[in-house]
């Protein structure tokens, strides 16, 4: 549910699994959500939405099973967003753990695409 006090807020978008979601049990279908909290998401997030509309995409969201296993999700574990939404949303922000900034070069972008590696199963928890 849309949060009122943030209206005139910017959007921050974030990704779910593997940001919000540790998602390190790999994908099991739009509906099942069996894994931890990234470690400092919730803190993370609460400060966040002190100057951003927080919203979380996700592949999920194609769903309408995935969206309301998002929700239950962050009810879970208190987690509070200001909405969970069915398409890419028109973030000033977003925040993607498999994404690649562009940074105007694209020699630069194809390097970064070359080398990529996801944080997941690097990090300790």
């Amino acid at each position: 549910m849309q949060n009122v006090l943030n209206r005139g807020k910017r959007i921050i978008a974030l990704d779910f699994d593997g940001v919000i979601h540790s998602h390190v049990s790999r994908w099991r279908g739009p509906g099942v959500i069996p894994g931890l909290p990234v470690k400092g998401a919730k803190e993370a997030i609460a400060k966040l939405r002190k100057c951003f509309k927080v919203v979380i995409f996700s592949g999920r969201c194609n769903y309408q099973a995935g969206r309301d296993a998002i929700r239950t999700w962050l009810n879970r574990w208190e987690i509070e967003v200001d909405e969970v939404c069915e398409k890419r949303p028109n973030a000033y922000i977003f925040v993607d753990d498999r994404a690649i900034p562009f940074q105007g070069d694209w020699c630069q972008c194809l390097d970064a695409i070359k080398n990529f590696k996801q944080w997941q199963g690097k990090v300790k928890r």
